[in-house]
């Protein structure tokens, strides 16, 4: 088998929501004689299947957290309380729904929001001790624009900025997709509430949250019989060998901090690269030439805490 897993932290309204989606070929990859992968098809699971695999899951994830001191059975003493930990404060904040208000008529998808995946009906879907467990949603064979769309909603971000705005107040004001069950649009919030959802629901460092499954892993060795052949660089010029391994200085300062260093100021046009300068002299040279040198504050001198000074 063969498969995408991402992890969301996040739901609609930056609150903490932690789920899982996967997308897996439905079937399984069989080796020939010649060395080639046949696919075959498997059958759409069943709802039993579905609560069965709920039922596992949710059993899993409680001796998983046992294991770890995170639950209490029956008939155990819970553990002292610890020491009060920021991050748990910051995600006691975004448990909750916070204040939210009626602030205009709901809003459509966005062009970088992807919109829902269709599910079929009836849906499968089972919950065990609070695991949620959903196989409703399926890409036909060959819909490339569907698998885009879906592909898209699972890789999207935690929050979207034109969603967020700031009032005259002060408050932090983050629009929903869609009313709440009282009619409310939007969620209100104060600055420093709005900075502890963050820290919530950002993930931490060095956390993967995409992971290739069976087939699709970077480390099988069948990946390459089935992931399709990158798509030959077409160039006018003959003398292009193919396409550049790595992206020009300039193409990552546009797509990192949205700079473009080759535009002209004065008539909007491109801009060349002549020249690289590495000797300090020559660049500060020309810096003062063009009016564009700063010189640097000199370093003062290490000192050691206020505490041991005084």
């Amino acid at each position: 088998m063969g498969g995408v897993s991402v992890l969301q932290r996040a739901g609609g309204s930056l609150n903490i929501h932690p789920h899982l989606h996967m997308l897996v070929a439905d079937g399984a990859w069989h080796a020939r004689a010649d060395g080639t992968l046949r696919f075959e098809e498997t059958p759409a699971p069943t709802l039993a299947e579905v609560a069965a695999l709920a039922d596992r899951i949710a059993s899993r994830l409680t001796r998983m957290l046992h294991r770890r001191g995170l639950t209490v059975r029956a008939g155990e003493d819970a553990p002292p309380p610890e020491a009060p930990d920021p991050l748990a404060g910051c995600i006691q904040i975004a448990l909750g729904l916070g204040h939210r208000e009626r602030q205009g008529p709901a809003l459509t998808f966005a062009s970088d929001e992807p919109p829902r995946p269709r599910h079929l009906d009836p849906p499968l879907c089972a919950i065990a001790q609070g695991i949620n467990v959903h196989a409703g949603v399926i890409v036909p064979a060959g819909d490339r624009a569907a698998l885009e769309r879906l592909v898209r909603y699972l890789l999207r971000p935690a929050l979207s900025l034109k969603r967020l705005s700031l009032r005259d107040d002060g408050a932090v004001v983050y629009r929903l997709q869609r009313p709440d069950r009282r009619g409310r649009t939007a969620l209100r919030m104060t600055p420093l509430e709005f900075l502890a959802r963050l820290a919530a629901i950002l993930p931490a460092p060095r956390l993967a949250l995409r992971r290739q499954l069976g087939l699709f892993s970077p480390g099988s060795p069948d990946r390459r019989k089935v992931m399709p052949a990158p798509a030959p660089h077409q160039s006018c010029h003959s003398s292009t060998r193919g396409a550049p391994t790595r992206l020009p200085w300039a193409e990552l300062l546009r797509r990192v901090w949205d700079i473009d260093a080759l535009r002209c100021d004065r008539c909007g046009g491109r801009l060349r690269p002549v020249a690289l300068i590495q000797d300090l002299a020559e660049a500060e040279r020309y810096l003062r030439q063009t009016g564009q040198f700063t010189p640097l504050p000199t370093p003062a001198r290490s000192r050691g805490p206020p505490a041991a000074l005084a």
